[in-house]
């Protein structure tokens, strides 16, 4: 069989199977009916070791005393979030939370000891999930699979900024990977959407940071610092690819700088190899502070509270019916921006322990 036919084969294979997902989703769908009357609740599940997998509160090594305080301190931040009129009282949908002390399963798995004696992170999460009736029966049905929600994360400081993660020596990683894993760590800031007051910032990214304000959880990263971060991977990676044009770039944009201007804060620039610049803009580099928690207290104290809100609350005049006309579509959506836009932002600054 030639490669033409072979994939002609294949496409129309994968087009019949997509058919026919498609036809018994919709046959599935039919058979029930959003019910925007429906009364809902709120149910809550707690995850650990049995219930989630990795998610389990022994990784931090917590002795019974301290994990009581932590779970009654997470059990305050979720009544708070609960105390939201959107899910006092929900109708057409059931606010289904679920609450663990989180670790990174790729940390746990290279090194179950990394976490023993660190801060422990929780992970809280509500999901609107809509109700449903079946037709023929009039049984209620809830659907919980990918709608949208709101997680709260208590002193992960990756939450910050979504999609950046900090590496740390856990496991036998080859230098090349290694160097890239820290050129990753920079990240340029998001833009401030809303300062509410000394405690909580919104960003533009949809994360409301609440955090202790004489600690900066981000710090400036200088020029000099980004570029040799970029020079070490590039080194590695012309070596493996047997290519140094790229790396070339970056050593002549190098030269382009100053001592003094080596040691001033690094902005996305016009460069066009390693975008640095040291001229400011809106779009300075930053990395984690890795000072940021105090640990002269006790490592359970809620030191950062960080919450995924709906971005649409950030547009003048949005009119949020549209997320349900003209039929109840997107319920779930209409349920995450109602939430985002009852937060009680002073109760949860009122749950710090640094102030």
């Amino acid at each position: 069989m030639n490669s033409a036919s072979y994939r002609n084969k294949v496409s129309s294979f994968t087009l019949f199977i997509s058919f026919v997902l498609l036809t018994l989703t919709s046959a599935a769908q039919s058979k029930y009916k959003y019910d925007p009357t429906a009364p809902g609740k709120w149910t809550y599940t707690y995850l650990n070791e049995s219930k989630g997998g990795y998610r389990s509160d022994a990784n931090y090594v917590l002795s019974p005393a301290e994990l009581a305080v932590f779970k009654k301190k997470m059990n305050a931040v979720l009544e708070t979030l609960h105390q939201n009129p959107v899910t006092q009282n929900p109708v057409g949908y059931e606010a289904t939370v679920t609450a663990c002390i989180f670790a990174n399963m790729f940390r746990y798995k290279y090194n179950p000891a990394n976490l023993a004696g660190k801060i422990p992170v929780s992970e809280l999460v509500i999901r609107f999930c809509p109700l449903s009736r079946e037709i023929a029966t009039g049984n209620l049905r809830k659907d919980c699979i990918e709608v949208e929600h709101v997680t709260a994360w208590i002193n992960y400081l990756e939450s910050t900024v979504a999609g950046v993660k900090i590496m740390e020596d856990i496991d036998k990683r080859n230098p090349h990977d290694d160097a890239f894993g820290k050129m990753n760590e920079v990240f340029q800031a998001p833009g401030v959407f809303k300062k509410i007051d000394e405690y909580t910032t919104i960003y533009g990214n949809g994360i409301m940071v609440i955090a202790n304000p004489s600690k900066p959880y981000w710090i400036p990263v200088t020029a000099g610092e980004y570029f040799d971060l970029q020079i070490k991977y590039w080194t590695l990676e012309s070596e493996k690819e047997g290519n140094s044009m790229f790396l070339d770039m970056i050593l002549q944009e190098k030269k382009g700088f100053t001592p003094e201007q080596l040691k001033m804060p690094a902005y996305n620039g016009e460069n066009p190899a390693s975008l640095i610049t040291i001229v400011p803009n809106e779009r300075p580099y930053m990395r984690f502070n890795p000072q940021y928690f105090d640990k002269k207290i006790p490592r359970i104290s809620i030191q950062l509270i960080t919450l995924t809100i709906n971005q649409d609350t950030f547009i003048e005049g949005f009119d949020p019916k549209q997320y349900v006309q003209p039929v109840n579509r997107f319920t779930d959506v209409l349920s995450f921006y109602n939430y985002s836009k009852a937060i009680d932002i002073k109760s949860l600054e009122a749950l710090l322990d640094i102030k």
